[in-house]
Parts: C-alpha cells; sequence; structure tokens
C-alpha cells in the first residue's frame, strides 16, 4: 500500500512539475514571438511614415510582465493525470484545455483530450 501511495505522489507532483514548465516555456515562446510581431508592424510603420496609408494596421495587446499560466492536474493511477490548463499572452491571444496524460519520469505525453479553446 505504501508503494502505492508512493507512485500517486510521484505522479502527482512530478507530473505537475514537468506539465507547469513545460506550459511557461510555451507560453513565454508565443509571447516573444508576439513582441516580435508587434516590434516588426511598429518599424514597418516608422519606415512607411511619410508614404499616404502608412501606419501601425494592428497591434496584438499583450499582459504587462509576460503571460499568465494556471494549471492543475490529478492523478487518477499511478503515471496517469487529468490535467486542466490555461495561458494568456494578452486580451485576445490564449488558449487553454484538459487532457489525460501518462507521466513518466522524464516527462509526460497527452493520450486523451477532453476539447480546448483558443483566441
Amino acid at each position: 500500500m505504501a508503494v502505492l501511495l508512493l507512485a500517486y505522489i510521484a505522479t502527482w507532483i512530478g507530473g505537475a512539475i514537468s506539465g507547469n514548465d513545460d506550459l511557461k516555456q510555451k507560453a513565454q515562446q508565443a509571447y516573444r514571438e508576439a513582441e516580435r510581431r508587434n516590434k516588426e508592424k511598429v518599424d514597418e510603420a516608422r519606415q512607411e511614415a511619410g508614404r499616404i496609408g502608412g501606419g501601425v494596421d494592428y497591434l496584438l495587446p499583450l499582459h504587462d510582465g509576460g503571460p499568465i499560466v494556471r494549471e492543475w492536474c490529478w492523478p487518477l493511477l499511478p503515471g496517469v493525470l487529468v490535467r486542466h490548463w490555461e495561458s494568456s499572452i494578452g486580451p485576445q491571444g490564449g488558449g487553454g484545455g484538459s487532457s489525460l496524460e501518462l507521466y513518466y519520469l522524464f516527462g509526460s505525453t497527452k493520450f486523451y483530450s477532453f476539447g480546448g479553446w483558443r483566441h
């Protein structure tokens, strides 16, 4: 019984840490990409400032200080997690969803998705 309890705890803690780290990395990458695109649009607008119709068409609004990430997970069985996540780089850029994941010592793999959203 103690081994089973330890397996659940290891799944929960290890899966939460690895899943959260992965989600944060992806959110940071999306945030940096949006910053880069916004900068390119501003630079293009500066180059076209003297031309007719020059200006910034649309900049993606971003959260001050970086992306917002929330997630939780719960072990169903040793090595199997239910995970829910939400990530937002700005008011108009984010996503979330729920899934079943197989957790192993070096990471996790999603094997079933309950659906998700993205805007």
